[in-house]
């Protein structure tokens, strides 16, 4: 009988072992995911932050290469967050919003290209950039 009765304590101790095992190991999982996700909040709230938060902003402007040859093409990149229309001066091809894009450039001598975004309520954000001719 005393054999039987250290056999059910020795089994209740390894169930409740066991059983604090499982819950550890779910709660250190539980806790990772947590802050896995907040990581992933953070890196989702910065790049919203980087192309505008919603508002007009011009993330890039600029000429490359910034010297050129004369009659040597060249690449007129931006960038814009939130805009509705974008214009250059002087006139270059493929103005429309983007996040990203290049557009090629042939100046006849120096110069100073200017890109001006607009939102759909009428603000403005304008960017100037140089390019040399030799």
């Amino acid at each position: 009988m005393l054999v039987v009765r250290w056999f059910w304590i020795v089994v209740v101790i390894a169930a409740l072992y066991t059983g604090g095992v499982f819950f550890m190991r779910w709660r250190t999982t539980r806790a990772v995911e947590r802050r896995a996700e907040q990581l992933e909040a953070e890196a989702d709230r910065k790049v919203v932050e980087q192309v505008g938060g919603g508002a007009l902003k011009v993330l890039t402007f600029y000429a490359s290469p910034p010297q050129l040859k004369r009659g040597e093409k060249g690449l007129l990149c931006y960038g814009v967050a939130s805009a509705a229309s974008v214009r250059i001066d002087p006139p270059a091809e493929g103005g429309s919003p983007a996040l990203s894009r290049c557009v090629e450039i042939t100046p006849e001598g120096d110069t100073e290209y200017t890109l001006r975004a607009k939102d759909a309520g009428g603000r403005e954000e304008i960017k100037t950039a140089k390019v040399v001719v030799r």
